[in-house]
């Protein structure tokens, strides 16, 4: 799992990603004429009342400004995740995704090493248990199982992550405000006691996270997220770290798109999750997701 790493103006860089956002975004609400929006819409919506699979679709292109490294690199990631209703308050679902690092616009590998070798899969299994009560509020319990398959995790010996979480979400003002809070709990599966720097591995983790979200102008949707997570060692000794993240989003229809920037000791982007837990880290991310 890696890090990507600077100390530069954010804004250039990150208007050259506006342009993507908005052609992605044009195209897909330009398919249907308005004479025939509407019953489109309408159908759309009974079929997916009826079916009991949903799916999405993201991509994701991150940088992280705590890091002095010039020239910048930029994480780049494609994920897709499917889901299938079993009943009305359980679901299981599966993900998969890929991720790359470039830098100066070309992908960044070693003179050894092929492009598939640069290439970082994922892939996961979660069963979650989800019901709502008082119409605007709802809890959830899941269980998820991730094995690891990036070089840093074979380095390491890390296998796999088993984990638990249940979380509460309370909306307000018909759900324009909603207050989230979630606790989870992982183990990491270790083929080696040590890491490569002679250190012990890290073996469970536990987190708590609070989000505050507001949505305005019906499709804009801004949110806070505080997080801390303790760390347990092979050895026994236990780590602390924090992490905040504000972003904004904005839907069209099944499309999103969104900015968020996280700071703090650990981030849950996928990427950056076990290892370098004890550094500040300064993440912008751009993205732009699609639900089916």
């Amino acid at each position: 799992m890696g890090a990507l790493i600077g100390r530069e103006s954010i804004l250039p860089r990150l208007f050259r990603f506006v342009p993507l956002f908005v052609v992605v975004a044009a195209s897909i609400t330009s398919f249907a004429s308005p004479s025939t929006l509407s019953a489109d819409l309408d159908e759309k919506s009974s079929k997916a009342k009826e079916s009991k699979f949903s799916a999405n679709l993201s991509y994701g292109a991150s940088t992280d400004y705590a890091d002095t490294s010039d020239p910048r690199s930029y994480r780049h990631s494609l994920s897709t995740g499917l889901d299938y209703e079993l009943n009305s308050q359980l679901s299981l679902g599966v993900a998969a995704g890929l991720a790359t690092q470039t830098i100066n616009g070309q992908i960044s590998k070693g003179p050894e090493e092929t492009y598939a070798e640069t290439l970082d899969v994922s892939a996961s299994l979660d069963l979650s248990y989800a019901k709502k009560f008082w119409d605007r509020h709802s809890y959830s319990v899941s269980g998820s199982y991730e094995p690891l398959f990036t070089e840093d995790s074979r380095i390491e010996g890390h296998r796999a992550i088993l984990g638990v979480s249940s979380g509460l979400t309370l909306g307000f003002f018909a759900k324009r405000y909603s207050l989230s809070q979630s606790v989870s709990a992982s183990n990491l599966i270790n083929r080696y006691e040590f890491n490569t720097k002679g250190g012990y591995n890290p073996d469970t983790f536990y987190s708590y996270s609070l989000t505050n979200s507001l949505r305005f102008f019906k499709t804009f949707k801004l949110s806070h997220t505080f997080g801390v997570r303790a760390t347990r060692y092979l050895d026994g000794f236990v780590g602390y770290a924090y992490s905040h993240k504000l972003s904004l989003a904005k839907s069209w229809q099944s499309v999103t798109a969104s900015l968020s920037y996280t700071n703090g000791g650990f981030t849950d982007d996928g990427y950056v999750r076990l290892w370098y837990l004890d550094q500040y880290r300064r993440i912008y991310q751009l993205g732009l997701s699609y639900a089916f």
